[in-house]
């Protein structure tokens, strides 16, 4: 089972990899991916692709309902049986 820092490494790896952030730019995790200038496409991608690389499956209305990356990670991580931080 993975920790909540691995998975939200393979979260901040495919916010890289789809958005395409100034020099220095960087994501906050906790706050709306929306403010951050996060396109709603490219949201659905991140959680795609990293629910996709820790080999867990998400429907397309979870990942409508995720606002940042935080909220991805908890998701990802209860998936995986561990318990998401409050």
């Amino acid at each position: 089972m993975m920790d909540r820092a691995e998975i939200l490494a393979v979260v901040m790896k495919h916010v890289r990899a789809n958005v395409h952030l100034p020099d220095g730019g960087v994501i906050d995790p906790s706050r709306s991916l929306v403010e951050q200038g996060v396109s709603s496409l490219d949201a659905v991608e991140i959680a795609f692709g990293a629910a996709k690389e820790v080999r867990l499956r998400m429907s397309t209305a979870e990942t409508t309902r995720l606002r940042s990356v935080d909220q991805l990670v908890d998701l990802l991580l209860a998936k995986t049986g561990g318990v998401a931080p409050r």
